[in-house]
Formats: structure tokens, C-alpha cells, sequence
């Protein structure tokens, strides 16, 4: 449950099904049913804890996208809006990384 303008994101709530499934990676996403797809600042607030919670618990966030009813969306890692937080590519890696 959220309020008119947001709806808390909780790492926990979000790895939870991840976990269970045994998951290594997720892909998340949300809408925006009255705005443009543009990310609020909270959204790329949340999608940094989001990608430091999934480095701890080793299951790593692919993706945060965000559809509105008009069709439009925004792949944020597409968009560039994850750098400079997001994860190295696995062959980007070294053993201990």
C-alpha cells in the first residue's frame, strides 16, 4: 500500500520471491499510471539500494523498468541512469570481486 504519489519499495519484499526461487538475478519494475516514464529521483534512490542489497546477498539487479498506460517505458539501465552504480559485467570480473 502506498499514497497518491508513491509506494514504498522494500529490498526485503523484493528479494523475498527471488530468494525463494534461488534466483541469481531479477529484473524489477512499476508504473507510472498518471506520469511520464522518466524515473523520479526515489525511483533511482531505491534502484541504488536496491543493486547494494542484491551484492550482498548475491543475487544481482538486471534491471529497473518502469511502463506507464500510454505504452511508453524506461529500461534504466538502457537509459544510462544506473551508472555509475551498477555492477561490472561478469566478464568484466576477477576472481574475489
Amino acid at each position: 500500500m502506498g499514497s497518491l504519489s508513491r509506494v514504498p519499495m522494500l529490498a526485503r519484499e523484493i528479494f523475498k520471491a527471488a530468494i525463494c526461487a534461488n534466483a541469481s538475478s531479477l529484473i524489477v519494475s512499476h508504473n507510472h499510471p498518471s506520469g511520464p516514464s522518466k524515473p523520479s529521483p526515489f525511483d533511482i534512490g531505491v534502484t541504488r539500494q536496491l543493486i547494494r542489497a542484491g551484492e550482498i546477498i548475491g543475487i544481482r539487479l538486471l534491471d529497473h523498468i518502469i511502463v506507464t498506460p500510454t505504452e511508453d517505458f524506461c529500461a534504466m539501465r538502457e537509459s544510462g541512469l544506473l551508472a555509475p552504480w551498477w555492477p561490472k559485467r561478469a566478464s568484466e570480473m576477477t576472481v574475489g570481486q
